[in-house]
């Protein structure tokens, strides 16, 4: 790591641990709440004259340096750089710690770091045996946080991994000591590592990834493992194979993650041994589930918190749902992904179950729309304006789809985005209330009339907000149709988030000049031509972004009453909310829009 790396990740650290500070004129300056460290000197430095203080009117930020810190925010900086990789960064394929270049920038820095053992209580699977010793010795006594991936290399030579010997011997020492223990390779590695593990453990979390290509048999953990003493409240298991697991660890789970080749009987006589679960997840199952299967008695969950099923069907929460009992006040999520939907009376049988799940919070109140035909996603759910601590929630993604409305004949698949108004009526969402449409990143252009047949469907809007690219939700709910009925007629507030609100344009004045030019002037002409058609060009592009159009067809209804809205962050023109302001109560930011603007 070179040392404007090294700074920068520093910075970046010290950012998330001063929330309330900005960043002064050098990077070694931060901001700090003066009343909790009154007792540092703040000191600026400028440019070619040694520090003085700094006199200001704030008594409640100053700026500090690094060498001012407190000893236990400095520390509390480093642990903030050591943390996990995020998924999606470059690996980092050193023997040693990624932060460990920090410890090198002086003396104090490193004589910090090594005076704080939760810096050095994180094992990953890119150390050695070398220098998983020495974090498991300066992180004493704390108990530590082991990540491992076993294997061979030429399988998958992106990731760091090592043999299985060097896991078990990494493990023999620390094994009384392990918090977290998540477990990445083939299965006969983990069995053989697992196999070794013998002796009492305070282990918390269990997690084995056992990649897919590795199929086979059901993954066993052995009975006797940890010594049948370890107080282990959360198992994640992510493979494409079944998990057998000891009755006595399954007791005490508070917290389960499966998926893969698991059969229904064998979930079901699992979750009978959970009496203690809180949060269960079933990813991805790819055994298919037989109606048969089902037990005859309910499971009683008494104490579960949160149900959450990610599939490409409805198919296995819905046989889940219905046999579980849980608590009214469980949180209960369907995550569907797909490539393409095929005729909804496939579903159908299983979306007649989700109603009665939410009955009783009120229905469904919320629906957020992004993307478009090729990729995208829908969200619906009951109660908050957040669908993560939402009662009930159904998703639905798609990625791939076919841009046709008519979809692929040959195998009659159709993107879910032309079939979300059937949708609507299968989750019984004519009570939603709130609607959120996020814009198409590729612009495929839908049918004249989508959207009016789509908000048809929800009658009982009375909040619409349109992010950027959703111009013609508008304009093809709102235009006028012979016989068609109006919708959004509950309609009480628009809110357009990053718009583009332009004046009305006054029509040029036709002139003629009775003669046409010849010779050099010929190409001035062609050059105009052009231009115009170029300007042309122009002037479409930023009309299918306007939201004037629509705005104004949603507005001119006599019938509705006079309606709110919410301008944020829009791009607004000279002129361009006058009539807005006639037909409704406008509101730009923070600040309510007077009629004689």
């Amino acid at each position: 790591m070179s040392e404007e790396s090294v700074r920068q990740k520093v910075l970046r650290a010290a950012r998330r641990v001063f929330t309330a500070g900005s960043q002064r004129d050098e990077p070694t300056y931060y901001a700090l709440p003066a009343r909790r460290y009154s007792q540092v000197v703040p000191l600026r430095r400028v440019s070619g004259q040694p520090s003085q203080p700094v006199y200001t009117t704030n008594l409640g930020v100053f700026p500090f340096r690094f060498s001012d810190l407190p000893l236990e925010i400095l520390q509390h900086i480093f642990f903030c750089c050591a943390e996990p990789r995020v998924e999606g960064n470059p690996l980092n394929n050193k023997t040693s710690p990624e932060w460990l270049p920090i410890t090198q920038v002086c003396r104090s820095w490193r004589a910090a770091a090594h005076a704080y053992p939760p810096l050095w209580a994180t094992i990953t699977p890119n150390l050695n045996m070398f220098w998983a010793d020495i974090m498991q010795q300066r992180s004493k006594p704390l108990p530590l946080d082991v990540h491992l991936r076993v294997g061979r290399r030429d399988i998958d030579d992106r990731e760091v991994s090592m043999t299985a010997y060097t896991a078990m011997t990494i493990l023999r020492y620390i094994s009384h000591r392990i918090r977290t223990l998540r477990l990445d390779g083939s299965r006969e590695h983990i069995q053989c590592i697992l196999s070794t593990l013998r002796r009492a453990s305070p282990l918390h979390t269990l997690s084995i990834n056992i990649p897919l290509w590795d199929l086979g048999d059901p993954f066993s953990i052995p009975e006797n493992v940890f010594a049948f003493d370890a107080p282990v409240r959360a198992l994640s298991f992510s493979a494409d194979r079944a998990l057998r697991a000891p009755v006595w660890l399954l007791r005490g789970l508070t917290t389960f993650t499966t998926g893969g080749k698991v059969s229904l009987p064998h979930l079901v006589d699992a979750l009978r041994q959970m009496h203690a679960l809180e949060r269960f997840t079933l990813l991805h199952c790819t055994t298919p589930w037989d109606e048969g299967d089902i037990p005859s008695t309910p499971i009683e969950m008494d104490r579960l918190e949160e149900f959450v099923v990610c599939a490409d069907s409805p198919r296995h929460f819905a046989l889940l749902a219905t046999h579980l009992m849980m608590p009214e006040t469980a949180r209960k999520r369907l995550a569907v992904r797909t490539l393409a939907a095929p005729g909804w009376g496939f579903w159908a049988p299983w979306f007649d179950v989700f109603p009665p799940l939410y009955a009783t919070r009120g229905g469904l109140r919320h629906i957020h729309i992004s993307g478009g035909p090729t990729h995208g996603r829908f969200r619906a759910w009951t109660d908050g304006l957040h669908d993560d601590m939402a009662r009930f929630c159904f998703e639905l993604e798609w990625r791939g789809s076919p841009r046709a409305p008519d979809g692929v004949r040959a195998i009659e698949l159709t993107s879910p985005f032309y079939r979300l108004h059937t949708l609507c009526d299968e989750l019984k969402a004519a009570g939603v209330e709130r609607v959120v449409v996020e814009g198409d990143p590729e612009h495929v252009a839908v049918q004249e009339g989508y959207w009016h047949r789509l908000l048809a469907r929800l009658p009982a809007v009375e909040e619409l907000w349109l992010h950027p690219g959703t111009a013609e939700v508008l304009q093809s709910a709102c235009a006028p149709r012979d016989g068609a009925e109006r919708v959004l007629q509950s309609l009480k507030r628009v809110y357009v988030v990053e718009g583009r609100l332009s004046a009305p344009k006054q029509p040029a004045a036709a002139t003629g000049s009775g003669f046409s030019l010849r010779g050099p002037s010929a190409q001035v002409e062609g050059a105009m031509i052009v231009r115009a058609r170029y300007q042309e060009k122009k002037t479409k592009e930023v009309h299918s972004l306007d939201m004037i159009p629509g705005l104004m067809a949603l507005l001119g209804d006599d019938a509705a009453p006079l309606r709110e809205v919410h301008l944020r962050n829009c791009e607004v023109e000279d002129g361009s909310l006058a009539l807005l302001c006639v037909l409704a109560k406008v509101r730009k930011n923070s600040d309510w829009v007077l009629m004689d603007v």
